[in-house]
């Protein structure tokens, strides 16, 4: 376990015992769940990842703009800002809307959430 003021000493120990995943602030003892949390807060296309006919590994994302730009002009679709700001879910698991669709999800339409 850390001793009082263990906490402190956990960065220099990044890349012997330790792997750190910015995205949570979280430093992982265990491979497994390093690479398992590295994965699902990565920002990348589940649209690409998802098309079989695609033979190269899909595109990774330093910013979320930039993954929503991909998405807008690779498929065409929309995600939500207020979605994405306050739905408490990985941005890999955020819904994808057309422009239509978009306008009445804003408009409070639940139908095109199911």
């Amino acid at each position: 376990g850390l001793g009082p003021g263990g906490f402190e000493g956990l960065p220099a120990r990044v890349g012997k015992d330790l792997h750190f995943v910015e995205a949570v602030s979280g430093y992982f003892d265990d491979l497994s769940h390093f690479t398992t949390v590295r994965q699902i807060t990565a920002l990348h296309c589940r649209l690409c990842e998802e098309d079989p006919q695609k033979n190269r590994a899909p595109p990774q994302f330093n910013t979320l703009v930039q993954l929503k730009t991909h998405i807008l002009r690779q498929h065409k679709l929309h995600m939500c800002d207020i979605c994405l700001e306050g739905r408490k879910v990985f941005v890999s698991e955020q819904a994808l809307y057309s422009k239509q669709d978009l306008d009445r999800h804003n408009a409070g339409c639940s139908h095109v959430d199911k």
